[in-house]
């Protein structure tokens, strides 16, 4: 009884040594490219936690549209761009 008691306890402290390592390590703040955020912006990021990114109004976003925080600390992928966008009228499309 006392052995499995002693196992017991083992199990339990590597299980609390390894969930408060988990636990403890979160992403900063993922970035924001220029003339955009990201959402959710939150006070911390756990590992698996994403976030998506928006331009303001008249860029377009180029790049990734999500990046996820990782169980290092880091974020996966590279933040996104967002750049200015231009719409061309097409010649073709004309119904002059």
């Amino acid at each position: 009884m006392a052995k499995s008691f002693v196992i017991g306890v083992w199990i339990l402290f590597a299980f609390e040594l390894y969930w408060s390592v988990v636990r403890g390590l979160e992403c900063g703040y993922p970035g924001a490219p220029s003339f955009g955020r990201p959402h959710p912006v939150k006070e911390s990021y756990r590992p698996g936690d994403a976030v998506s990114f928006t331009c303001a109004h008249g860029h377009s976003l180029q790049g990734p549209l999500q990046r996820v925080c990782l169980f290092n600390g880091t974020w996966a992928g590279q933040l996104p761009l967002c750049g200015i966008y231009f719409h061309v009228n097409d010649p073709l499309d004309n119904d002059v």
